[in-house]
């Protein structure tokens, strides 16, 4: 079995829900996805994975330690981050936990939203999906699960982006860079 992990809030827009809905899409394929952490919109996400019938290719673990989410991404064989803009406006600025997946060595694919672009970059260090596509979620997990050689060459791109620009050692030397 394929490990697809997701890891934030639960709210409309960080985007659970999104790949609840692909992994619908991908009722016949041989994976299951783990979705790590907690927020208002909890209930509302055991209700959907209910109503698909979907309780048996999702693990829901509730918020982790560091260490535990770590050992998620390092068993997982696709990190996927489906934020979208919020009600409120809210897009996501960065996200750590795409830096996280890369530097773990796993697989990533992400919407194509906010400051998402400046860390995963389209096939070169994950693949982009545009904010609220499910089928185009559901394609880009397909597209990772049948093309091993792609996914090993987006981990590979994508580790060493990371190692070479999203380290704390990395960002603080370019910081101190700003005031030379």
């Amino acid at each position: 079995q394929k490990i697809i992990t997701f890891i934030g809030r639960f709210v409309q827009e960080k985007g659970a829900e999104d790949v609840i809905r692909a992994l619908k899409l991908l009722k016949n394929e041989n994976v299951i996805l783990t979705l790590i952490g907690d927020g208002p919109d909890r209930e509302r996400i055991e209700k959907i994975i209910d109503h698909l019938d979907l309780k048996e290719k999702i693990i829901l673990t509730g918020w982790l330690d560091k260490k535990h989410i770590s050992s998620w991404l390092n068993a997982s064989d696709i990190f996927i981050g489906p934020s979208k803009k919020a009600p409120d406006g809210w897009v996501e600025a960065q996200g750590l936990t795409f830096a996280e997946a890369m530097l773990s060595k796993t697989a990533v694919i992400a919407s194509n939203s906010g400051g998402i672009p400046d860390t995963v970059q389209h096939d070169k260090t994950g693949l982009l999906v545009q904010p609220g596509d499910i089928t185009g979620f559901a394609n880009a997990i397909k597209e990772l699960l049948y093309n091993p050689e792609k996914k090993d060459k987006l981990i590979d791109q994508g580790f060493e982006y990371a190692t070479q620009n999203l380290t704390h050692q990395k960002t603080a030397q370019n910081f101190l860079n700003l005031y030379k």
